[in-house]
């Protein structure tokens, strides 16, 4: 007879976040039960509740993640030493995100659970929640000025990007993401898709001003 695997307390630790944080995203916190738990991680309600003593830990487990990933800085790894090549990447990132970008839920690199975001968010309509959800927002990585500024920086300095105020270029960039995704998902009918090659003109060519 095939012998199961075992698994040390701390990979189930992370199969139960990993299938709360679906879970929550897809069908909020309170159509979750602890047995839809139990069986996408494949083990029994009493596993779950040997790890976390209530649903309401695991909430607070990923919440407290969300948290942690969203105040800190999102710096982006260099790409090729290329600015081009890595905005290229991080954009691509978002336009493959299958769900609308809204404030505090960028798909961070630190992110290791793609929907930590919705997760988080999905008890927003509890007094509590909300007020902790906001107080981490407003605390939030600036990812025009944090994350996109600097490499348009490193673009001016090596050639790849145009002169111009890299903040100012930063904002147009995510204002273009932003936008991109907004109408992939309110107007899907109206939604031509892009590639980043279609928009990194912006970046790279000069406007004249009469």
């Amino acid at each position: 007879m095939e012998q199961r695997k075992r698994i040390s307390s701390e990979q189930r630790r992370e199969q139960i976040l990993n299938a709360a944080c679906e879970l929550f995203a897809r069908q909020g916190f309170g159509s979750t039960t602890t047995r839809q738990l139990a069986e996408k991680v494949g083990c029994s309600e009493t596993i779950i509740f040997r790890i976390f003593p209530s649903k309401e830990a695991i909430f607070e487990e990923l919440f407290d993640e969300w948290s942690r990933a969203d105040i800190g800085p999102e710096i982006l790894p260099i790409v090729d030493h290329s600015a081009l090549q890595t905005l290229k990447k991080f954009c691509e990132k978002l336009l493959r995100y299958d769900r609308p970008i809204r404030a505090g839920q960028l798909v961070r690199t630190g992110w290791r659970r793609e929907d930590l975001g919705q997760a988080a968010a999905c008890r927003n309509g509890e007094e509590k929640w909300q007020k902790a959800y906001n107080e981490v927002l407003q605390k939030s990585n600036d990812v025009v000025r944090v994350t996109l500024a600097p490499v348009i920086r490193l673009g001016q300095q090596n050639g790849e990007i145009r002169p111009g105020d890299p903040e100012k270029l930063a904002e147009m960039l995510w204002c273009m993401i932003s936008g991109i995704n907004s109408i992939k998902h309110l107007y899907p009918e109206r939604f031509i898709e892009l590639q980043f090659e279609d928009f990194a003109s912006m970046l790279t060519s000069v406007f004249d001003r009469e």
